[in-house]
């Protein structure tokens, strides 16, 4: 959907966000042929954009290349970063996708303790030293699949040790994390979770469940962070919601990783 994505690009330059968050499924297939197209479109955005890989990026053709370098085209991407930090926020990977399971849906994620202690200690902060307040830099985790899965989802993550990942981002003092792969938006908290969970439409996919492609804009504070969805509409996006959502001061902390 051409259309669609140059529109999204052209909002982004003309807005200049602070950083542009892709969360995974920007190619089909894996295929060379399709990053070269993405590295060409990833070109064209005048602010920084971070990537991460979901289930369509690694290669689907190629069962070699999937088993031992799965995302080494995703790595090679000028796009691609682990982490990025700007005044207001600090932001890591997890990498959820994993294109070889022992179980036969590999289109779930999976969310292993050396991935999490890895995104963690991306974080500038080392919340060993200092109990985090909510005057310091949100600190944000962008991973494919949502961490735990959502009510009503059509597309479930089923992401392996992801209640654990939650439970390390909560206790270190991660604010928010987002995702994609649902195709369906949903903002929210799990029971006794300060960590707010967010999960974004997709954006270009003509593989809609149930709502039309969109993406989130957030605007954060001290103190709170404004979601606001936009919805594809015929030829232009459109402001389909505008909610608020607290920021819960974190008090405690992990010593280590």
């Amino acid at each position: 959907m051409p259309e669609l994505i140059n529109t999204f690009r052209d909002i982004a330059n003309l807005q200049a966000p602070a950083l542009v968050i892709l969360s995974g499924d920007l190619t089909d297939g894996g295929r060379q042929s399709e990053y070269d197209e993405l590295a060409s479109y990833l070109s064209t955005f005048r602010c920084p954009v971070f990537i991460v890989p979901g289930n369509h990026d690694s290669p689907v053709e190629d069962i070699v290349g999937r088993i031992i370098a799965p995302f080494k085209s995703f790595d090679a991407l000028l796009a691609h970063r682990t982490s990025f930090q700007c005044a207001a926020f600090e932001v890591a990977e997890l990498r959820t996708a994993a294109p070889i399971q022992t179980r036969f849906d590999w289109s779930k994620g999976v969310a292993p303790p050396r991935n999490v202690r890895k995104t963690l200690g991306s974080f500038s902060l080392n919340p060993a030293s200092a109990a985090p307040t909510s005057t310091q830099p949100w600190r944000i985790v962008v991973g494919h699949h949502p961490i735990v899965d959502a009510p009503e989802v059509h597309v479930a993550g089923d992401v392996i040790g992801g209640f654990d990942a939650l439970s390390a981002c909560d206790k270190f003092g991660v604010d928010l994390i987002l995702s994609g792969h649902t195709h369906q938006t949903w903002v929210g908290r799990v029971e006794n979770c300060r960590t707010l969970l967010a999960t974004a439409p997709t954006l270009s996919s003509p593989r809609i469940r149930g709502e039309a492609q969109g993406f989130h804009a957030y605007a954060l504070s001290d103190n709170d962070v404004v979601c606001d969805v936009w919805r594809w509409v015929e030829t232009a996006f459109v402001l389909e919601a505008s909610n608020v959502h607290p920021r819960w001061p974190h008090t405690k902390a992990m010593t280590e990783l």
